[in-house]
């Protein structure tokens, strides 16, 4: 079961320092994928609003 109180956050690595930086505080659970502007000044981070699942039954498919 996941921690809803669970925080994430967009950080930056910078590979000649080795460090990090948390660039924001995330609404949600990020999903899958992410992009940045071609300029660098945006950046668009896909997040989960619900986590649900459907079961659906279908009889006689053809």
């Amino acid at each position: 079961m996941r921690d809803p109180d669970r925080r994430h956050y967009l950080r930056f690595y910078r590979f000649a320092t080795k460090s990090v930086r948390t660039v924001a505080e995330l609404a949600a659970r990020p999903s899958w994928g992410m992009s940045v502007s071609p300029d660098g000044t945006a950046v668009l981070v896909p997040l989960y609003d619900r986590e649900a699942t459907d079961l659906m039954l279908v009889e006689n498919f053809r």
